[in-house]
């Protein structure tokens, strides 16, 4: 099976997503939709956010300029605690 995540990523069809609270690499379907993550720091649930939704400041690829390097995308993981995890 492992084979089969890897030949989908291969061919572009998915892509793989490393939550920084997460000791596992996560897939998703790859799509042209622009998109973050966040993610349940105390049950690892990760959920796409819209990136025209204001979540805060994020610094843009923009202050990349002037370190010599070619900007080929973005991974934006927000942390936080979800609804389930912060009622008792």
């Amino acid at each position: 099976m492992h084979n089969i995540v890897q030949d989908l990523a291969g061919a572009g069809i998915l892509q793989r997503i490393s939550p920084p609270a997460s000791n596992a690499a996560l897939y998703e379907i790859a799509d042209e939709h622009a998109h973050h993550h966040v993610q349940c720091v105390r049950c690892g649930r990760v959920v796409d956010v819209p990136a025209s939704e204001p979540t805060g400041h994020v610094q843009s690829a923009d202050s990349a300029h002037g370190t010599g390097m070619t900007i080929i995308g973005v991974e934006v993981t927000y942390l936080g605690v979800c609804a389930s995890c912060s009622t008792p």
